[in-house]
């Protein structure tokens, strides 16, 4: 029989939850593009399962949320001037 994932609980996000759209600093973090403001929206995406664990990785390591760390790189990648691979 399979044994069930545990999940540890993460806040709901949404207004007046807490959440905060800037992610704690860190002294190993490269600087991001503006920092949103606004609130975050729920959304679906799909990824591969290298990058989620390569992103859930680096979260728990610098004390941030999956959704922090993808925000953050989203921004970046979308305030450069790289074309597309």
């Amino acid at each position: 029989m399979k044994k069930p994932r545990i999940r540890p609980r993460c806040p709901r996000v949404g207004p007046g939850r807490g959440l905060s759209a800037e992610p704690d600093p860190s002294p190993t973090a490269r600087p991001a593009a503006e920092p949103e403001t606004g609130l975050w929206v729920q959304t679906r995406i799909k990824m591969r399962e290298g990058t989620r664990r390569a992103v859930k990785l680096h979260a728990a390591e610098h004390g941030m949320h999956m959704q922090e760390v993808i925000d953050i790189a989203l921004r970046n990648y979308l305030n450069s001037n790289e074309a597309p691979k």
